[in-house]
C-alpha cells in the first residue's frame, strides 16, 4: 500500500513540474516573443515594433513612435510648414478641451521626440488655468519658435497659420497620428 502512494507523490510531482515548466516558459515567450520580430522599412529607415509602437534609428539617435510613416501618408501636411534648425517649439491647447487627456498624451510623445533632437518643448494652455503653465496662442508664433495648437474641431487636418501649426482633430484617437506626421516632418524623415 505505502508503495502506490509514493507513486502517485511522484506522478503529481511530474505534472506539477511540467505545468510550471509550461507558464514559464509562456510568460518568457509572451514578454519576449512577437513583437521583436516585426520589422518595417520606409525609404532607408529600418522601424521595429515595441511594445509602444515602432522605434527606427535615425541620424544616430533612436526615436520612438506611435505609428508608421506608410500608415500617416493620407494625413495632408501643408508643403508651407518648414521647421529649419529649431532650438524651441511652444506646444498649447484648451484647458477644458473635450480631448485633453489625448493631446496631453501627444504632446508628451512630441517632447520626447524633440527632446532626442535636443529641442525643448515648452507646453502651455490657450488662457488661464489652474496648472500654472504660460499661456500660449497662435500670437506668439515666430519664425524662430512656431506654436503648435492642439484643438478639437469638426475635421481632422494640420495646418499653418502665420507660423501656427493648427492640429485638428474629430476624434481623440487621431492626435497622435497626427503629431507623429509633425514630428517626422521636423525631423526630416517625411
Amino acid at each position: 500500500m505505502r508503495r502506490r502512494k509514493n507513486k502517485k507523490n511522484y506522478a503529481g510531482i511530474i505534472v506539477s513540474i511540467f505545468i510550471a515548466f509550461i507558464l514559464v516558459t509562456s510568460i518568457i515567450g509572451y514578454i519576449f516573443g512577437d513583437n521583436q520580430n516585426q520589422v518595417s522599412r520606409y525609404k532607408d529607415l529600418k522601424f521595429t515594433a515595441t511594445s509602444q509602437g515602432w522605434k527606427t534609428n535615425y541620424q544616430g539617435k533612436t526615436y520612438h513612435f506611435s505609428f508608421l510613416p506608410q500608415d500617416l501618408e493620407d494625413i495632408n501636411i501643408s508643403d508651407s510648414i518648414g521647421f529649419g534648425n529649431l532650438l524651441e517649439v511652444d506646444a498649447t491647447y484648451e484647458p477644458n478641451s473635450t480631448y485633453k487627456e489625448n493631446i496631453a498624451q501627444a504632446i508628451f510623445e512630441l517632447k520626447n521626440i524633440l527632446g532626442q533632437k535636443e529641442i525643448f518643448l515648452r507646453q502651455g494652455f490657450t488662457r488661464n488655468s489652474t496648472f500654472n503653465l504660460p499661456i500660449i496662442t497662435c500670437s506668439n508664433a515666430n519664425p524662430i519658435v512656431p506654436v503648435i495648437y492642439y484643438k478639437s474641431s469638426n475635421q481632422t487636418l494640420i495646418t499653418n497659420q502665420a507660423g501656427c501649426i493648427i492640429i485638428e482633430s474629430q476624434s481623440e484617437n487621431s492626435f497622435l497620428a497626427l503629431t507623429d506626421k509633425v514630428a517626422y516632418r521636423i525631423l526630416g524623415i517625411v
